[in-house]
């Protein structure tokens, strides 16, 4: 952002992340009402497994 002198001012917020499993995200979306279409485990569509670098999830709302 800039200040009202046209310098700039930086802002720090805590951002608290935490890791999620495949079935306690299934179960977190369950509870908010989404139904799971799919999980990946790259950008690539590949399936998931427990030696994915990543956790892709898609939803719906019910």
């Amino acid at each position: 952002e800039l200040d009202a002198d046209g310098r700039v001012r930086r802002s720090v917020l805590p951002f608290p992340m935490r890791w999620l499993y495949r079935f306690g995200l299934e179960h977190l979306l369950a509870r908010a009402g989404f139904a799971l279409e799919a999980v990946y485990g790259s950008y690539e569509l590949d399936e998931y497994d427990s030696t994915s670098d990543l956790l892709l999830a898609v939803a719906r709302k019910h």
